[in-house]
């Protein structure tokens, strides 16, 4: 039995209290993992943004928080990387964007290029990511939902669809910045269907199931209502997904790496204006992750280079007259955060420049090295040659700085000057010191400027092919391309020297004085005499041997000798050429008093014999007829793209692909002199090929030498023609309106009237029949035809068979129909009746053209 205490109770007052807590303004702010801040410090080198609204960058003043700010370049490794870092955190909206005023835009008369590096932060769960935009309107550009603001899947730039009842995409398109056009990198998957909410866009995408991944790349315009697509059935149910032109889904944007390599990415966007005349389509290229931070070519990360280069409709920007354009980015997060981040490379209406480098082996009468090249030979003197061209803009290139890693397997001075640097005026040389090599990198400043008035400086540096002998003296060296950083205070560039091959030399040639030490007084003429033999008791033939002088260490020349026996030779200040004439050799009145030493040495035919090179002069489409027989083929061959050739050592080969036939000939003698002239037409026979109908062929051609080396082949589409006739004609014709009469009139014709004949040996008939000409509004019938007036104003009705023109001789022609007739009252016109009833009519022409066949 359960027992309860029954005691006495203390009655205690409760006082309830109601406690109210005011909450401000409280902001929670995001901070900055540690691998975003790695990353940060490690940012690829760019250009200065110090004082950036006043300077070439301005912050954009949307009326509302602005997100963008600049990361000054303290605590980084590189020369001023100034990073924008546009978003951090959640909810934010950015947008940054070149000064006009300060000359920082994109000049579309001109050829320009802008590039930049690209970070998208360190998560798993991305914000929406950022938008490089070109726009012609002010630093208040954004997207905005009723005039406010908006981020999202906008990415601050797109439509704003935040409207349920919104059907018509023209009305979306004019909350996106207007007058633009832009290239997305989008990191978040918007397919949410809920409208009203901005969720939808990323809908149409072919991996848009994935509702976390799919980050991808693509364009368009903004405020273009095509670029939006509806979705939904009534009133307050409409949300939009958009067009993604040229999309490259699945891409790795945001990954969580440290690796400075990995996450960087390198964008490159290249712009040409219009080809044509009163042309509105400019041509833009945009190249995604070809290069890494440590300036080598490719990509380290995830996803590999691609590019895509597209027609740019100048009139989306509605410039009236204008030609400078806004470049920058936008960017936006939502409910997730990831730190976004650029550095500007290039601005190229400041500065437009580009950089090359041209590799030369100047033992071989400067012949230039190709990627890939052979028969550089051991011991030979190259020179690398580093150019830097501006190309136009409003400042200076200054402070320019190359910084080359060596190609290996040279060597080069180890003491005094190791390089020199030329300018475009032809003043004096810029020497390069070799104390300015440590551990395998030269760095040189060049000491000018460049800008309109001096658009050009070379940085050549010299060395000398040194054969890897760990493998053995007879085995070549493989020479790897290697990596050269130009920067400018407004300009960034990489240039790479091109792979080749050191061959070792098997056969020898020695060359000896008969006098070394020769005395003359001033102005006196001297001779160089001596001799020379191969090695391995190869017959010497003085006339394919190429002779070159130095001259105290600074001074080259070179030329042939025919005068003297083989295998001697004799050299003085002039030489007879092909044509008998005297030709100087070296200046010799120039020597001043004193003692001058004068290098010699010989090169046969073998050392420009690499490679032919066989290229297309012309058009690679030819046309031709079966009775011509013959295919001309315009071609130009070359030894290395520079040396000539001598036909009588080449052979021609042909393979055409649609009937397997292979062929061999000789080549056609297409000049007066084939020794100097490298430019030819190549007759080939029909017959040879097993051509023997009409058709498209394609032929794949190449040439070998007497050395049994072959060109890189080329490709022709050669179009045999058989006997044809063709019309030219338009899908539609038209008449003027005509007003209602009591008398028969004749309505003439009305816009673009083009009618001709095309034909291929052949002669041709043309006739026409018209039907009847219905109401469009009914199926009654005008009360009249055509009629076709010849030029001598004889009429007939085209409602029977109408002759309208001919050619009885056999020939390839265009001739032009309509352009024949006399005036607008000839030709084909509309005969009206009195009092037709009103309204548009319709009916056919039937074309009858024929030949002989």
């Amino acid at each position: 039995m359960n027992k309860r205490n029954l005691g006495s109770y203390t009655v205690m007052p409760i006082i309830l209290f109601t406690l109210f807590i005011f909450f401000g303004n409280v902001h929670i702010v995001h901070a900055e993992n540690g691998v975003d801040q790695t990353n940060r410090f490690n940012a690829p080198a760019g250009l200065s943004l110090e004082q950036v609204d006043d300077g070439y960058f301005t912050v954009g003043d949307f009326g509302a928080t602005n997100s963008a700010k600049v990361n000054p370049s303290e605590g980084t490794p590189h020369s001023r990387p100034d990073e924008v870092v546009l978003t951090s955190d959640k909810s934010q909206l950015a947008s940054i964007w070149s000064n006009v005023d300060n000359g920082n835009y994109l000049d579309i008369t001109h050829k320009q290029k802008i590039s930049m590096w690209l970070y998208f932060g360190n998560t798993y769960n991305s914000g929406d990511g950022i938008a490089f935009v070109l726009q012609n309107g002010g630093i208040d550009a954004i997207s905005r939902s009723n005039g406010i603001p908006t981020n999202g899947q906008t990415l601050g730039v797109w439509g704003a669809d935040t409207d349920g009842s919104r059907s018509d995409p023209a009305e979306l398109a004019k909350t996106a910045i207007q007058n633009s056009w832009a290239l997305e990198f989008d990191n978040y998957v918007n397919r949410i269907d809920k409208p009203g909410f901005g969720t939808y866009f990323d809908n149409d995408l072919r991996y848009s199931y994935l509702t976390s991944g799919d980050q991808h790349v693509a364009w368009n315009y903004p405020a273009e209502g095509a670029t939006y697509n509806i979705h939904g059935s009534g009133p307050s149910s409409y949300d939009y997904s958009m067009t993604h032109k040229d999309v490259k889904e699945q891409l790795n944007l945001t990954i969580g790496e440290s690796n400075t390599n990995a996450v960087w990415h390198h964008l490159t966007v290249e712009y040409a204006p219009p080809v044509t005349k009163g042309s509105n389509l400019a041509t833009l290229k945009y190249t995604f992750n070809d290069k890494n931070p440590n300036g080598s070519e490719g990509s380290n990360v995830p996803d590999q280079e691609f590019s895509k280069t597209i027609d740019l409709d100048l009139n989306e920007f509605h410039l009236d007259g204008k030609t400078k354009l806004r470049y920058g980015f936008t960017g936006s997060t939502g409910s997730n955060a990831s730190e976004n981040m650029a550095v500007f490379e290039t601005m190229p209406s400041l500065v437009e420049a580009e950089s090359n480098v041209v590799v030369n082996d100047a033992t071989q009468g400067n012949r230039e090295i190709a990627d890939g090249g052979k028969n550089v030979h051991d011991g030979d003197k190259m020179n690398f040659n580093y150019n830097v061209t501006y190309d136009s803009g409003e400042k200076d290139l200054a402070d320019i700085k190359a910084t080359i890693n060596l190609p290996g397997h040279m060597t080069y001075a180890s003491s005094g000057q190791v390089g020199t640097v030329t300018y475009a005026d032809g003043s004096k040389s810029e020497p390069i010191d070799a104390s300015e090599i440590k551990d395998g990198v030269l760095t040189h400043t060049l000491a000018r400027s460049l800008n309109n008035g001096l658009n050009t400086a070379q940085i050549q540096l010299n060395g000398v092919a040194k054969i890897d002998q760990s493998n053995g003296a007879d085995v070549s060296t493989e020479v790897a391309s290697t990596h050269t950083d130009i920067t400018g205070n407004l300009y960034s560039d990489d240039v790479y020297t091109p792979s080749f091959t050191i061959d070792p030399v098997t056969t020898h040639l020695t060359l000896s004085a008969t006098n070394p030490t020769i005395n003359v007084y001033p102005g006196d003429k001297f001779f160089l005499n001596g001799r020379y033999s191969y090695d391995d008791t190869t017959t010497v033939d003085n006339t394919k041997m190429h002779y070159y002088i130095n001259v105290d260490g600074t001074h080259d020349y070179s030329f042939g000798d025919t005068d003297s026996f083989d295998g001697y030779f004799s050299i003085y200040g002039q030489h007879k050429d092909d044509n008998g004439n005297l030709v100087s050799n070296f200046p010799q009145d120039d020597f001043s008093k004193g003692k001058h030493t004068i290098t010699v040495y010989a090169m046969d035919d073998n050392y420009i014999v690499s490679k032919p090179v066989l290229s297309v002069d012309g058009d690679s489409e030819i046309n031709t007829t079966l009775s011509a027989g013959n295919i001309n083929l315009p071609v130009n061959l070359t030894y290395d793209g520079k040396y000539s050739f001598d036909s009588s050592d080449v052979t021609w080969h042909t393979k055409v692909q649609e009937t397997g036939t292979e062929a061999t000939t000789a080549l056609t003698d297409g000049s007066a002199n084939p020794k100097t002239s490298s430019k030819f037409v190549q007759t080939l026979r029909d017959s040879d090929l097993k051509i023997d109908k009409a058709g498209k062929y394609t032929l794949t051609v190449y040439v070998t030498d007497k050395n049994g080396q072959s060109s890189e082949p080329i490709t022709f589409t050669v179009i045999v023609l058989d006997k044809t006739a063709s019309l030219t004609c338009r899908n539609s014709y038209s008449f003027g309106a005509v007003n209602a009469s009591d008398e028969t009139v004749y309505d003439r014709r009305s816009g673009d009237w083009t009618l001709g004949v095309n034909t291929t040996e052949s002669d041709w008939s043309l006739s026409a029949t018209a039907s009847d000409l219905k109401s469009n509004e009914g199926s009654a019938n005008l009360n009249g035809n055509l009629e076709y007036i010849d030029n001598d104003g004889n009429s007939q009705s085209m409602k029977t068979k109408t002759f309208l023109g001919e050619d009885k001789n056999v020939t390839s022609d265009k001739k032009d129909i309509s352009g024949s007739w006399k005036d607008k009252s000839h030709g084909i016109l509309l005969k009206v009746m009195p009092n037709p009833v009103a309204g548009g009519y319709t009916g056919t022409i039937s074309w009858d053209l024929t030949n002989s066949l």
